[in-house]
């Protein structure tokens, strides 16, 4: 999942009290879209889901291309966020994405860096 889409209202807490999921969602928050669909420019661009290494992920337009893209070996808190979502799921370096809008469809791992994952996302960026 688009680690960016999680909604930015209240805190999340078990029972205890005590935050749960992980801490890469408290030091992303502020750069995600404020109370989700509403607020999505571009949902034709935007993904929500992409076939992935990890349950989520919040890559930056810095993050590089993994320099291998068949298996990833970490998932360390350090390795670029996009390294998630950049693999060759299917064959032909590409991944299954569904969209904002509702639409699915295979995205080139190269072309990730063109999508708009969250408002302040460069496309640009590696171009």
């Amino acid at each position: 999942m688009n680690g960016y889409m999680y909604s930015t209202a209240g805190e999340q807490a078990n029972p205890g009290g005590q935050r749960t999921h992980i801490q890469s969602f408290l030091q992303y928050r502020n750069d995600g879209w404020p109370d989700i669909a509403d607020n999505v420019r571009d949902q034709s661009s935007t993904p929500l889901f992409t076939d992935s290494v990890w349950v989520d992920g919040w890559p930056i337009h810095s993050d590089t291309l993994p320099d291998n893209l068949e298996e990833m070996t970490t998932i360390a808190s350090n390795a670029p966020n996009m390294w998630r979502f950049a693999i060759s799921k299917h064959g032909g370096n590409t991944v299954n994405a569904t969209f904002m809008d509702g639409h699915a469809e295979s995205v080139n791992v190269r072309d990730l860096w063109t999508l708009s994952w969250n408002p302040k996302f460069d496309t640009e960026w590696n171009r």
